[in-house]
C-alpha cells in the first residue's frame, strides 16, 4: 500500500507508507497533467511524523479546514514510494480531488503521466484507516481489524538522522 485514508467522522488525514519510507512533497495548485520527473528536483521534501500525530503528516491538510465540508485544494504532490533494491526511487503523482458522499476521490499516475488511474475510496466507520496502492490502476484494502476489537499493534518502526548542507541549507 502507499496512502491510508482517515476513516474517523471527522478526519480527512492522508499518511504514507512509513515502513517504505514514503516522502511526499506539495506542488500547489498546479496541472496534474504536466507535473513530470523535472518537478521532483529542487523541492522540500516531507515524511509523516514518527510519533503518529495526524496533523503532522507529510500530505497535510489537502482540504479547505474552513468549510463545513472538506473541499479539495486541488493541490499535486509527488510520492517517493521509497526505494527498491539497489536504490532505484519509486515516485507517483497524486491529486486528492474531492471528499463526496462520504467517499475520498483521488487521481495519480507514474511521473511520466503512464499507468494513470482514479480511485473512490469510502471511509469505514468500523476502521480507523482504509488503504490504497498507487500502482497498476490503483487498488483498495481493508487490513485491519474491526476498530474496536484491538488495542495495540508492533510494527516496523524507522527514524531517519538528518544532515543539512553548510552551504545550501537544505537537508542532505
Amino acid at each position: 500500500w502507499d496512502i491510508a485514508l482517515d476513516c474517523s467522522e471527522d478526519g480527512y488525514h492522508i499518511l504514507l507508507n512509513y515502513a517504505q519510507s514514503s516522502f511526499a512533497t506539495d506542488l500547489g495548485k498546479v496541472d496534474f497533467d504536466a507535473v513530470s520527473n523535472d518537478d521532483k528536483d529542487d523541492v522540500e521534501w516531507f515524511l509523516d511524523s514518527p510519533r503518529g500525530y495526524l496533523d503532522d503528516t507529510a500530505i497535510g491538510y489537502w482540504w479547505d479546514t474552513t468549510a463545513n465540508e472538506p473541499l479539495s485544494l486541488n493541490h499535486v504532490y509527488i510520492i517517493d514510494r521509497g526505494k527498491l533494491e539497489f536504490g532505484k526511487a519509486r515516485y507517483r503523482k497524486l491529486m486528492i480531488t474531492a471528499f463526496e458522499d462520504g467517499k475520498y476521490k483521488i487521481k495519480f499516475a507514474a511521473l511520466n503521466g503512464s499507468d494513470a488511474g482514479t480511485l473512490e475510496i469510502e471511509k469505514d466507520s468500523t476502521l480507523n484507516f482504509v488503504y490504497a496502492s498507487l500502482m497498476d490502476g490503483g487498488k483498495v484494502y481493508s487490513f485491519e481489524p474491526n476498530k474496536r476489537d484491538w488495542d495495540l499493534c508492533f510494527s516496523h518502526y524507522i527514524d531517519f538522522a538528518y544532515f543539512i548542507d553548510s552551504e545550501t541549507g537544505k537537508l542532505d
